[in-house]
């Protein structure tokens, strides 16, 4: 047993050690008696092995032909395993399904890198079990990584759940491009689906019927805005599958600025979350919740209900998750008029970020601060946290057009304080093009309230009204409680020549002109680009 134990470089579970046993012909009991023979360490709930015992036993396994043998056995028994801890992970039990995986990481590197050289089926199983443990965790690279190692081989693995699901995510990195409706393959869905209705596996079920819910959705400007996910009620799913569909229901309604929608998904998505017992869907449930009650103007339930949203993802999923659930929070406090609990929220959400060396956490973070700090005129604190921003994207390989649009946004109120109205121009050039390329509509509304003001700073009133106009149709209503847009309201109020009414909007089949207006306050900037020199990059 000890030369067998030599190829787990985390040790193996003392509640897990008599299966492991078990997989390399031996049993619990010859473990203990290597600890009293001090070959083997039992601390911390694991029975390790010292390096240097480790590299002996790994070379006894080599000179006597045994080694590749011996992975094999450790990489189906993980496989096991990661099935069993991975149903825990949509159930009440998340917590102790990943302390587990965090636990076994370094024993699932290294079972992976194996099969990936040597036995591919075992691959495409043991990174099925895997990946949604790499999605709850925002290990985003990791599943990508193998999902790209592992698809090739997904085909053959039919009969098993891990193995459509690599398929199915396989699928999804090849045919979802950001930003622009995905190109699906009509046949390879099709079978994809009469595989996933072979298993009863949450995930495996559900990813089909969303899918094809943006496969089905017509070709058009507003795509995006159009996609319809089906009623799941009826339909051949897991409650957790039923669950997970309404909230993604929520997510587009609310993109799409469709509020009734959204408060209806949303509240249902809580009920059925509750039922399940998944903190991770639960908490996305409650900040869809919350964003829709924001939208209705109940700020206090709005808040509680985004707090308890980021409770349950304390401790699951990475910071970057946990701060943009926070910006809410931040913009709540603010439209409370409690400025201090927003600024000291600010604050935590930096250090926390800075404390990831995360860039692109940092850099979220400071453009919630930034933002922050531009509506209070706090213009010193603004200009450095803008630094940072920059600093941030900078180390940045691949920054969503979102958070582009969020850095113009914040360059642009800079430079607004500042009185340099060209360069606030510019700036929210940058912030429009981006905010359109994303396809983010509540990002979009966000862009167009921030162009309002600036033309209304500089006497365009009609411009400004317009550009409330395409904020209130993206959002889906007015938002009489954001103190910007009241602000840019009064003074349009005072100043616009049209009778037309605050807040009356043109419908959605005015979006794509209103869409290239905004996109026409960009034109075709560089600077964007230019904004990212080659430097040593953080994740």
């Amino acid at each position: 047993m000890l030369v067998a134990l030599a190829i787990y470089p985390a040790g193996v579970a003392v509640a897990d050690a008599a299966g492991v046993a078990a997989a390399h012909g031996g049993t619990r009991a010859e473990l203990d008696v290597l600890v009293d023979k001090s070959l083997l360490q039992r601390t911390g709930g694991r029975y390790r092995a010292l390096e240097t015992i480790r590299e002996y036993g790994i070379e006894k396994l080599a000179g006597s032909g045994e080694l590749t043998r011996e992975r094999i056995a450790q990489a189906r028994r993980l496989a096991q395993a990661t099935a069993v801890h991975d149903a825990e992970l949509r159930s009440a039990a998340i917590h102790d399904a990943i302390a587990w995986f965090d636990a076994e990481d370094d024993n699932l590197a290294a079972a992976l890198r194996f099969c990936a050289e040597a036995s591919p089926s075992d691959l495409v199983r043991l990174t099925g079990g895997c990946l949604w443990y790499w999605i709850v965790r925002d290990r985003n690279d990791d599943a990508i990584q193998w999902i790209a190692a592992a698809g090739p081989y997904a085909d053959e693995a039919d009969d098993d759940w891990q193995g459509v699901f690599v398929r199915a995510a396989a699928m999804m990195m090849r045919t979802f491009s950001r930003g622009r409706r995905p190109e699906i393959d009509q046949g390879e869905l099709a079978r994809l689906s009469d595989a996933a209705a072979r298993t009863d596996h949450d995930i495996v079920l559900a990813i089909p019927v969303l899918v094809r819910a943006f496969a089905d959705t017509p070709e058009g400007d507003v795509w995006m805005r159009n996609i319809r996910i089906p009623d799941p009620e009826g339909l051949p799913l897991t409650p957790w599958g039923r669950a997970v569909l309404t909230v993604a229901r929520a997510a587009m309604s609310q993109n799409g600025g469709d509020l009734a929608e959204l408060g209806a998904s949303s509240g249902r998505a809580v009920e059925l979350f509750e039922s399940t017992g998944d903190r991770w869907g639960m908490a996305l449930a409650q900040q869809m919740r919350a964003e829709w009650l924001a939208l209705e103007g109940r700020f206090e339930e709005a808040l509680a209900m985004s707090d308890a949203s980021t409770a349950a993802m304390t401790e699951i999923t990475s910071s970057w998750d946990l701060l943009q659930q926070q910006g809410l929070a931040v913009n709540l406090l603010i439209r409370l008029g409690r400025v201090d609990e927003a600024q000291a929220r600010a604050d935590r959400m930096l250090a926390v970020a800075r404390d990831s060396d995360s860039a692109r956490s940092v850099a979220l973070a400071c453009a919630i601060a930034c933002f922050l700090a531009i509506e209070l005129e706090d213009i010193e604190r603004a200009r450095a946290l803008v630094a940072e921003l920059d600093e941030s994207l900078a180390e940045w390989d691949d920054v969503p057009p979102q958070l582009h649009a969020m850095a113009g946004m914040a360059r642009g109120g800079v430079a607004s304080l500042d009185g340099d109205t060209a360069s606030a121009e510019r700036e929210l050039r940058v912030a429009a093009e981006a905010a359109v390329e994303s396809n983010d509509y509540p990002i979009m509304a966000a862009t167009a309230v921030g162009v309002a003001s600036l033309a209304a700073r500089t006497g365009r009133f009609d411009e400004a009204h317009l550009a409330l106009d395409l904020a209130t149709v993206l959002r889906g209503a007015p938002d009489p409680h954001n103190p910007l847009e009241v602000r840019v309201r009064a003074q349009i109020a005072a100043h616009a020549t049209t009778a037309r009414p605050l807040g009356s909007a043109p419908s959605w089949t005015a979006i794509p002109r209103r869409r290239s207006w905004l996109r026409s306050c960009a034109g075709r900037p560089t600077s964007r680009a230019g904004r990212r020199p080659p430097t040593a990059r953080r994740s």
